[in-house]
């Protein structure tokens, strides 16, 4: 099996539904070409997946062809990360609209349900047919995430004016402040941060659906610092962190993720993150 694309079966017991893991088979033939074989009959499954390559979306779309072979009627994806999402807008001449591109692959499947996790861009899920989306609300109120939380929370922070909104939905939950940042970039780089609201001396929970390097996050940790904050705690849906912890650990006492990214999964192993299971 592909580590990063699980696949399981629903079928009917007793007038319930029993959910069943599937090991299909899968092997790579020598010129790198991906196969999968599903090995017994099915009626309806869920292939969820966390597309972080090539290997992971050939995968998926093998697995949904496989599985409609295997006798499925009714085949959902649960779309842990959206590849390609980012690039939600035409910013030059010449450059892809690659969130069309994948969205336009995901919906040649099928798929009679497509779920996202707090996707990055709305764009993303109007392309998408037949899309359910888990708002970061909904995770962040689920018994999962708050039994992971490290004391107390006096105040909510978004980064920017993308993350307000959701942060406020959030917020709406446990009647707790909200305060905004936003970015001031040179030549395209966040250079500092700019606070709107009163933090001195507050327990501050920063959230956001993504982090990939983390300048926003380290800028944002200062001046929460420099403002007088109390402990400071940061969550993402989506935690890639390619430059790793070490400049994140000097401002956040947590860091929470999901399981949506194999980099998330691998530093909660590591105990450097807390996980919250998806």
């Amino acid at each position: 099996m592909n580590p990063n694309v699980t696949l399981t079966s629903t079928r009917t017991v007793d007038g319930g539904y029993l959910i069943d893991g599937i090991n299909y088979d899968y092997s790579k033939f020598p010129g790198g070409e991906i196969h999968v074989r599903i090995p017994k009959k099915i009626s309806r499954c869920t292939i969820k997946a966390s597309i972080c390559g090539s290997d992971d979306l050939m995968t998926v779309l093998l697995l949904n062809d496989a599985a409609k072979r295997a006798g499925a009627m009714y085949v959902s994806l649960e779309l842990m990360y959206i590849p390609y999402a980012q690039q939600d807008r035409i910013c030059e001449s010449g450059e892809a609209l690659s969130v069309k591109i994948m969205a336009d692959l995901i919906n040649s499947c099928g798929f009679n349900r497509v779920t996202v996790y707090d996707p990055h861009s709305y764009v993303s899920t109007a392309l998408i047919n037949n899309c359910k989306i888990v708002e970061v609300a909904d995770i962040l109120t689920s018994e999962k995430f708050q039994s992971k939380l490290d004391g107390l929370i006096d105040v909510l922070v978004a980064p920017d004016a993308g993350a307000y909104k959701k942060v406020l939905n959030v917020s709406r939950f446990g009647d707790v402040p909200v305060v905004h940042a936003t970015k001031n970039r040179v030549n395209g780089e966040v250079q500092s941060v700019t606070l709107h609201g009163d933090v001195a001396g507050k327990n501050c929970l920063v959230i956001d659906d993504i982090c990939v390097g983390g300048r926003t996050f380290t800028e944002l940790g200062k001046a929460l610092k420099e403002a007088g904050a109390g402990d400071l705690s940061l969550y993402v849906t989506h935690g890639i962190f390619s430059k790793g912890l070490d400049e994140l650990n000097l401002y956040y006492k947590k860091i929470y993720s999901t399981d949506s990214r194999p980099e998330a999964v691998k530093l909660a192993e590591e105990k450097k993150i807390e996980l919250v299971k998806l």
